[in-house]
Parts: structure tokens; C-alpha cells; sequence
């Protein structure tokens, strides 16, 4: 399925109520329920009033960006990918870290973990997802402008 369903990730108001009656009432939804017929599902509302900027940060990358990216990598022909495989290929690629070895001038490339990263390292990581998805793999993410300067 080539459509990523939009998660409402911003303020709750009357105008996203209207978006999230639309999205109830649309065929995308009825695809997707078909598809998902006979599997165990969560639907999530939740008031993100208390989170931090980085729990912000996290559920909008969980939540609406990797959904995306899973379906880009499926499109490229990886037919078993999943959360945790999009999320290893997504810092595989684009949040690399270096360790080097003066004694034997030896380099060792890891991916950094999400957890350790800054608000800023993991606002800008979310950023180079963005233009990997949409400008390499041509997807849309969701809710992206927020994310672009």
C-alpha cells in the first residue's frame, strides 16, 4: 500500500477533529482495516501536553515518519522490513557515527543511538530523513514543513 495514513501529531482542535472524521470516514481506512483483518491493532489519541520536546520529537518520528519509511523500503524491494529494521536502515544511512585508532589508523563507522542524541542532533536527523524520503525515495511525509528551514 503505497498511502501512509496521516497520524495528527499537532494541537487538538476543532479542525483536526474534522481531519480525524474525514480519516474515519475515508477508503483509505477501509484498505487499510481489509488489509489488517484477523491482526491485532492499536489506535492511540493521546494528550501530548506534558511531553518534552524530545518525546515530541520521538512520536512524531515513530509515529508518522518511519511508517513512511517502511513503505519507501518496501517499494525498493525489501519485502520483510518492519519498525525496527526501517529505524536501523534510516541511521545505517543517515546518523553515522566515526571511532578512530591513531595506534592502527583504523576507522569504526556505528550508527548513533536515538536515545543519546541531543534535542538538536535528533531534530536535524529527523530533518535528513525528511529530504531522503521524499527527495531519493519520493515519498511524502506527513506534517514535514515543520521540519523544514
Amino acid at each position: 500500500m503505497q498511502q501512509v495514513f496521516k497520524t495528527v501529531v499537532s494541537k487538538y482542535n476543532k479542525n483536526n477533529a474534522f481531519r480525524l472524521y474525514d480519516f474515519l470516514q475515508s477508503d483509505h481506512l477501509t484498505e487499510l482495516l481489509k488489509e489488517l483483518e484477523g491482526k491485532e491493532v492499536s489506535i492511540e489519541i493521546k494528550d501530548m501536553t506534558n511531553s518534552t520536546e524530545k518525546e515530541k520529537l520521538y512520536a512524531y518520528y515513530h509515529k508518522v515518519l518511519l511508517p513512511v519509511a517502511i513503505e519507501a523500503f518496501r517499494d525498493d524491494g525489501w519485502t520483510d522490513i518492519n519498525a525496527r529494521s526501517a529505524d536501523s536502515m534510516l541511521k545505517d544511512h543517515l546518523a553515522v557515527e566515526v571511532s578512530y585508532n591513531p595506534l592502527t589508523d583504523e576507522q569504526h563507522f556505528y550508527p548513533k543511538d536515538k536515545k543519546s542524541m541531543s534535542k538538536k542532533v535528533l531534530w536535524q536527523f529527523i530533518q535528513d530523513c525528511i529530504v531522503f524520503l521524499e527527495v531519493e525515495k519520493g515519498f511524502i511525509v506527513p506534517e514535514a514543513e515543520q521540519f523544514k528551514k
